[in-house]
Formats: C-alpha cells, sequence, structure tokens
C-alpha cells in the first residue's frame, strides 16, 4: 500500500524491494513500517535487522546522520539501486555507530552474514569491493 516518505523512495522501488525480501533465503518474514523501515526477521540463527531504504545515487555522511536520527535503532542504511553507492565517510560513520551503509545488492548479500556490518562483496578474485563515489 502506497504511503508518504521524506527521501523519495516510489512505490514502484518499495515494491521491488519488497520482491527482493519475499524471494530471498536469508529472510523468513518481513514488516514494512514509515514506508521505508524494514523489519526483517532472518532465518537460522541470524539476528533481526531493522534497514531503512533511501533514495540516494551516492550516500553521504550526513545522510546517514539524518536516517539515525529520523528512525532511531537503524541498525542497515540501503540505497535501492546497484549503481549507487556511498562516500567511504559515510560507510566509515556509519560503522562506528553500528550502522550497515550500502547500495541494493550489498544490503542483499549482507542479509546472508551475522556480522552484515561488515559485510563487503568479494570480486573474482576473493577481494572486498566496496561501491565507494563520491558526493
Amino acid at each position: 500500500m502506497p504511503g508518504q516518505n521524506d527521501w523519495n523512495v516510489s512505490y514502484a522501488t518499495i515494491q521491488f524491494v519488497e520482491s527482493g525480501l519475499a524471494g530471498h533465503t536469508a529472510v523468513e518474514s518481513f514488516t514494512r513500517e514509515q514506508d521505508i523501515v524494514f523489519r526483517i526477521a532472518r532465518t537460522g540463527r541470524r539476528t533481526p535487522i531493522m534497514a531503512v531504504l533511501i533514495n540516494r545515487y551516492v550516500i553521504g555522511q550526513a545522510d546517514v546522520m539524518k536516517v539515525m536520527a529520523d528512525f532511531p535503532g537503524v541498525q542497515l542504511i540501503f540505497a535501492h539501486g546497484n549503481w549507487c553507492g556511498y562516500t567511504r565517510e559515510a560507510k566509515e560513520y556509519g560503522l562506528e555507530n553500528d550502522v550497515g551503509v550500502f547500495e541494493m545488492s550489498e544490503f542483499l548479500g549482507a542479509l546472508h552474514h551475522s556480522d552484515f556490518l561488515r559485510y563487503a562483496k568479494k570480486d573474482h578474485k576473493g577481494i572486498s569491493t566496496h561501491s565507494y563515489k563520491t558526493a
């Protein structure tokens, strides 16, 4: 059901994320609150996650700070597209505050890991990669 949010996340994007979560092997169930907050129960012994979806091509540190202020208890912030990214400062600030910052494919990968905050995709050589961009 469409709602409203201050992050310009369209209902089509929200539906896309819901579809991805519904078919995800590490997701037992999820609920959506405040339009863009996803409370995700994960399979196995993985802890639940409170994730916030935002519409940013590049997530900056100010975005992370605002999400943390607007959504107390957030554990993970993600941008909806694989083409999106975040600044190094945003990623580091998030980690310092126990908040993971990801783009969509990283978010979906992080759901599989107990230590989701430090999840990083790996390239073909097994080296961790990040979606760093400049603002």
